[in-house]
């Protein structure tokens, strides 16, 4: 881990939504940029079909990978000869985070560090997953961490009505299968600089106000705070020369015009922004309303593409899209983006 220090550009970026909350594998896609999850499986998985003909194989749905609630994102960087693998995030249970990594054929072997966006059971729940599968394969992944966990989390329904939600695994859980942790609230770079991590993200914008549901529980004094800003999100990005920044957003919680702000301070005004990907949350009747200043925002950037995924919602999407036509693309679980300086 390096602070202080930008990242290196990369040659280029391969990105594997591992899951989250949408499928969709039949949309079109700007050619190049975006390989999906049905031409994945038509290549990567020939079941023998000999009744109908030598040249024919069959397609399986259960090699399909499925939508859930959460984000984990596989992001394979290339600079000269050197290769590096960052997981980010990973989906909200073991179960789901298995399966698809099963289906896509994650090599935990290869994955350098895994890089938790923020304490949320729906970006934390295949942790121990990964720990595991990487211990496995005789990989002591480091797995880079907010230090500030809470002791719970949830939502608060009423005056007096919480809903818990379910713990995020312990750092000691972690550390029982050998992975190392870094844990770190600033800025800095990893995998031999070629991936920045940012820190707490600043709020800027006027509207971008967090969840205002949203509560922390507190162990010692057995009771709920209110905890809107949500603080310990972080956000991953990385340098596409060429191309400029793409940015990992894990739910937004700080305002994802606030992560584009702060990405742009720390990358300089002279790299332009190129992808956004991952949850913006805009959906919910709590934060619907931002849907139309975000997307007016948005324009002061001008990505070359969004893929807006996780948490952003329906509105958001028909929003953007109207907005920005033909620069949307689905995070859709099972898709592969590549982005190149050579596309």
């Amino acid at each position: 881990m390096s602070e202080h220090t930008l990242p290196i550009e990369v040659d280029s970026l391969e990105i594997t939504v591992v899951v989250d909350n949408e499928t969709d594998g039949m949309s079109s896609t700007p050619e190049g940029l975006v390989l999906g999850q049905f031409d994945r499986l038509f290549r990567d998985h020939r079941h023998p079909c000999s009744s109908k003909g030598a040249d024919c194989h069959e397609f399986r749905f259960p090699d399909a990978c499925c939508a859930a609630h959460g984000l984990s994102l596989l992001i394979t960087a290339k600079s000269g000869g050197t290769v590096r693998q960052v997981l980010f995030d990973t989906g909200p249970y073991e179960e789901i985070f298995q399966k698809n990594a099963r289906n896509l054929k994650v090599d935990f072997s290869t994955i350098n560090t895994v890089v938790l966006s923020h304490w949320h059971i729906d970006h934390s729940g295949g942790l121990l997953s990964v720990a595991r599968e990487c211990a496995k394969a005789n990989n002591s992944v480091n797995i880079d961490l907010h230090p500030d966990r809470p002791d719970g989390r949830g939502t608060q329904l009423g005056q007096d009505e919480y809903v818990a939600w379910t713990a995020d695994p312990s750092m000691e859980a972690l550390e029982g299968f050998g992975a190392k942790l870094t844990k770190s609230s600033q800025i800095h770079t990893i995998c031999e600089d070629m991936f920045l991590v940012s820190g707490e993200i600043p709020r800027l914008t006027s509207y971008e106000l967090g969840v205002p549901s949203h509560v922390r529980w507190y162990e010692e004094a057995k009771t709920w705070k209110s905890d809107p800003l949500i603080m310990d999100e972080r956000f991953l990005a990385v340098n596409v020369k060429g191309k400029g920044i793409i940015l990992f957003t894990g739910c937004s919680h700080a305002g994802v015009i606030n992560a584009c702000h702060e990405a742009k301070r720390i990358f300089g005004p002279s790299v332009p922004l190129y992808m956004v990907i991952g949850g913006f949350h805009l959906a919910g009747r709590q934060v619907e309303q931002r849907i139309q200043n975000t997307v007016q925002d948005m324009a002061a950037f001008n990505p070359t593409f969004l893929a807006p995924g996780h948490c952003t919602g329906w509105r958001a999407k028909m929003a953007l899209e109207r907005a920005f036509p033909e620069r949307l693309v689905p995070s859709a679980v099972g898709n592969i983006f590549k982005v190149s300086s050579d596309n």
